[in-house]
């Protein structure tokens, strides 16, 4: 199989961001490539398309499964901002409000908004570095997956769509698909956001749509998460304080049933579970506006931490599949500025899971249980339990 190919924005290359927007908006989750990646080599696809990765019908006679990488979208350079940031907040499972009250929001994020947020995106190398990482995180999915699939990347709010992704998809012969979410806790915003678009999408092509679920305390993730921390431990002191950092939520979503916050603390928990020996609490970045947003908040954390003495620590970002505008810029520049100038003399940030062979073999563990839960493929063998010694914390009563 051949990764996918890159797709082109009126003539430019698409990316995209992680996690959150930096407009404000409230999906969590999403991914992008480590500062100063690139996508691989090809040919372009069609403009705002995405190249499925090739394949070959398994033996038997089985149809081939297309899979689907799905996230969130952004920028690919400053000037694709505008039209990133109006279809973000015109999405009423990430603004919650009537829809001309959405279109009022997103022009004027638009118009006023993303000049300001440009400064940051340059900081970074001018624009989102998600679709260079989801690129290599689908060609290291089609190794693993092997003959019988295909692949694609769809992004919700900019190219790749799920429309000229499925398209292509269709076109190489695939009639079923199986989604996989790369958003490691479900939200309303982010995951069921990006399904409902893809089923749309899948509708008149005739598709049959089958979908991953979250995976917010799945072994081989938390496998791939306690990695990074142990990268840190290896360059810093050797008892800093374990700091868990996930996108906020504006607390109305919570109040209206979003599940984000609660598959958090589960993410959290695990992780905790692979360093009983070292101090950790749970905080949530990306707070904007004026309105509450999930608690702790990651700067009030910091704060806290210092003036408590403590002097050393990582952070461990959770809701993020790969690297992001969150942890390029937002992590890795402000909140190292902010934690130099309260006195932590150690400030190290654990990498996102990225093509960790774990969590691409999480990746492909989900899409062929799901693949078999749909009649698609013989029911895979469940894997023997693992037992991870050690205390969980309970997250969900922490507060700054």
């Amino acid at each position: 199989m051949r990764p996918p190919e890159r797709p082109t924005d009126q003539g430019k290359r698409q990316a995209t961001t992680g996690g959150s927007s930096p407009s404000g908006a409230s999906a969590p989750g999403g991914t992008s490539a480590p500062s100063g990646a690139s996508a691989p080599s090809g040919a372009s696809a069609p403009s705002g398309a995405s190249a499925p990765g090739g394949g070959s019908a398994p033996r038997g006679g089985s149809a081939l499964i297309g899979v689907v990488w799905l996230n969130l979208g952004g920028p690919a350079t400053t000037a694709d901002l505008p039209a990133f940031l109006r279809s973000m907040l015109s999405d009423p499972t990430v603004v919650s409000a009537p829809a001309p009250l959405r279109w009022g929001i997103s022009r004027f994020a638009a118009t006023f908004r993303a000049p300001r947020v440009a400064h940051h995106y340059r900081r970074i190398g001018g624009g989102s570095p998600l679709y260079a990482e989801s690129a290599r995180q689908l060609a290291a999915l089609n190794r693993e997956l092997g003959p019988g699939f295909t692949s694609a990347i769809a992004f919700r709010h900019s190219p790749p769509r799920a429309d000229a992704a499925l398209t292509e998809l269709a076109r190489s012969g695939c009639k079923r698909l199986v989604a996989f979410p790369a958003y490691p806790q479900r939200s309303r915003g982010t995951t069921d956001s990006a399904l409902a678009d893809l089923r749309r999408a899948a509708a008149p092509l005739g598709l049959e749509v089958a979908s991953c679920p979250s995976f917010p305390a799945d072994e081989l993730f938390i496998d791939a998460l306690a990695a990074g921390v142990r990268t840190c431990l290896k360059r810093g002191e050797r008892t800093p304080h374990l700091l868990f950092s996930s996108h906020g939520l504006p607390e109305s979503a919570l109040r209206r049933g979003d599940p984000y916050r609660d598959e958090v603390e589960l993410t959290a928990a695990a992780l905790a579970a692979r360093f009983p020996e070292l101090s950790s609490s749970l905080a949530f970045q990306s707070r904007l506006g004026p309105v509450a947003w999930t608690r702790p908040y990651l700067t009030d954390e910091l704060r806290r931490l210092a003036a408590d003495g403590v002097t050393s620590v990582i952070v461990a970002p959770l809701a993020f599949a790969c690297e992001n505008f969150e942890t390029l810029y937002e992590l890795d520049i402000e909140v190292a500025a902010l934690a130099a100038s309260l006195g932590i003399t150690s400030f190290l940030r654990a990498p996102a899971p990225g093509k960790h062979p774990a969590f691409i073999t999480c990746a492909a563990r989900s899409i062929r249980r799901s693949a078999a839960a749909a009649g698609w493929l013989p029911s895979p063998p469940s894997p023997a339990p693992r037992t991870h010694h050690g205390h969980s914390p309970d997250f969900s009563t922490r507060q700054a």
